[in-house]
């Protein structure tokens, strides 16, 4: 092998070692997102019907419980199977744990039974049903040298095997702590009872919310609920917009905000917007 041969041999792994450090610089790069709540595009209502009166039917929330929708003046009312109107000019309509909470036509908070009855306070849960074979999952964080890797195990009915498979690696880069949204480093959930794969990462002037192999990096987040803040605003990750002065937490469907503007209001939990 002659001098020019080595030469371009040389040269090509130079070549190689660039575009491979550049690549990964430029994953890295594209790994993380400053101040993005990761918000859905709202195609929350699923239509099924639409009449010439402009009402949309938006769903069956319980039995004889049919939800409509008036695509003028954003209203809704709520009928039994018979078409018969049990309540109307509702602000917002939806179904929680033993009834439904509403916002009536003055944007106050109403609750009610699940058989359409006002209540006075917070409807009485139901008793939940729980099936016993079922699949489930662990999943782990594991620290590595200059990474953290995040493993999975599935199992059913509370056995599990033991190959676990990775499905994240997570650059440590300058952050201090890495944990799931219950501060530890390992969770256990199954089918009855869903627990979110969230990881949280403390960095060293801010937070990370790290879902589907991407890092959302804010000033502050608060896990309990993932309202997260930045240069002085508040949203809520996958929810909202980061635009709100005051930003409370959820009670059951709806939580209340206020704008810089000093316009106020509910939001719920599909985004949209309630001003009273």
């Amino acid at each position: 092998m002659n001098k020019i041969q080595q030469l371009l041999i040389l040269l090509t792994i130079l070549c190689i070692g660039y575009s491979c450090t550049t690549q990964n610089k430029e994953n890295k790069a594209n790994d993380f997102t400053k101040c993005d709540t990761n918000l859905k595009p709202k195609d929350t209502l699923h239509i099924t019907k639409v009449n010439k009166d402009s009402i949309l039917f938006t769903g069956v929330l319980y039995t004889n419980v049919n939800l409509f929708q008036n695509k003028n003046d954003k209203t809704y009312t709520v009928k039994d199977d018979n078409h018969k109107v049990l309540l109307k000019k509702m602000k917002h309509f939806s179904r929680i744990n033993g009834g439904f909470q509403a916002l009536n036509d003055a944007l106050e908070i109403e609750f009610y039974d699940l058989k359409l009855n006002k209540l006075s306070q917070v409807p009485k849960p139901e008793m939940l049903e729980f099936c016993g074979n079922v699949s489930g999952w662990k999943v782990k964080i594991e620290e590595k040298e200059d990474y953290y890797l995040v493993q999975k195990l599935e199992g059913h009915s509370g056995n599990y095997g033991s190959t676990w498979q990775n499905t994240d690696s997570i650059p440590k880069l300058n952050s201090k702590d890495i944990y799931f949204l219950d501060k530890t480093k390992s969770i256990e959930f199954n089918e009855n009872v869903y627990y979110p794969e969230t990881i949280i990462i403390v960095y060293e002037n801010s937070m990370g919310i790290r879902k589907n192999k991407k890092t959302y990096v804010f000033d502050t987040i608060d896990i309990s609920s993932l309202k997260v803040q930045c240069n002085g605003l508040f949203g809520y990750f996958e929810k909202t917009e980061i635009k709100y002065k005051k930003l409370n937490p959820f009670k059951y469907n709806l939580a209340s905000f206020e704008l810089p503007d000093g316009r106020e209001g509910y939001i719920d939990k599909l985004g949209n917007e309630y001003y009273k």
